[in-house]
């Protein structure tokens, strides 16, 4: 499996279908451990585990991973006495013939547990590797080269870098609010939601909440772009500054005509 693959396709099935919020926090809870653990076909998810990362109650969990069962997202295994159940994640990408894979990421293999957070970090191997397919000398896991016109077309391919700035200034993220900020950074693209992230921090609110209304008065202000965004916050300074001149002059022409 492919993590960025995988998370960008179940994004896109979600859209279309009618799976409730513990199903999905289930989802993006076990993708993170089969992660974690190495890819591993079938793993083990302790309860304890899961109910920390999802947030969800015993009943909560079990609702959610009979949902997705039934949704054949994944398999479960009920685990021996003294042993935690085992899960199988079942590929979407695979599972629909690449329907809901929008990325270009082309590696086939597993991430290194320290490239979760930094999937771009191994673009910038020597030009005299093999590449990953070579029977010769497969090399370290990388993704190939994108081209300048595939940066173009998927400008937010570097969305896991605003996780990682999230997640070392305010703390780690649920399972949905980390598919939500991913949402918003395949959207808006890193630089905008970092830039939430800043306005946040300079009003003392650390939540995602806030940030993610931030980005949502950005969006439908229709801005896309640092540059469009400065524009932005001069043109609202300016009319602050207007109101309150309006304001006080509206205050004076009130106490003129009343004698003052």
């Amino acid at each position: 499996m492919n993590y960025i693959k995988e998370l960008n396709a179940f994004r896109a099935w979600k859209s279309v279908h009618d799976i409730s919020t513990g199903a999905i926090a289930l989802w993006y809870e076990l993708i993170g451990i089969n992660n974690m653990v190495g890819w591993k076909r079938q793993f083990n998810a302790p309860n304890s585990t899961v109910e920390q990362g999802t947030g969800l109650s015993k009943k909560g969990i079990m609702n959610a991973r009979r949902e997705l069962i039934e949704f054949e997202l994944i398999k479960y295994f009920p685990g021996k006495r003294g042993t935690a159940p085992i899960y199988e994640m079942i590929s979407i990408v695979e599972k629909f013939n690449n329907e809901y894979c929008t990325t270009t990421v082309t590696q086939n293999e597993p991430l290194e547990k320290e490239q979760e957070f930094n999937p771009t970090q191994s673009e910038h191997q020597s030009s005299t590797q093999a590449p990953p397919h070579s029977s010769t000398n497969p090399g370290p896991i990388h993704k190939e080269k994108q081209t300048e016109k595939e940066k173009e077309k998927h400008p937010h391919h570097d969305a896991e870098n605003a996780v990682t700035v999230y997640e070392e200034n305010f703390g780690m993220l649920s399972p949905i609010a980390r598919g939500s900020l991913l949402e918003w950074c395949e959207r808006m693209g890193d630089k905008m939601v970092i830039a939430a992230m800043k306005i946040s921090v300079k009003h003392n609110a650390h939540s995602f909440s806030y940030i993610e209304k931030i980005l949502q008065d950005w969006h439908r202000a229709r801005i896309e772009t640092i540059e469009q965004l400065a524009a932005y916050q001069k043109q609202r300074e300016l009319q602050k500054t207007k109101n309150k001149q309006d304001e006080k002059e509206s205050l004076f022409k009130e106490l003129a005509e009343e004698g003052w």
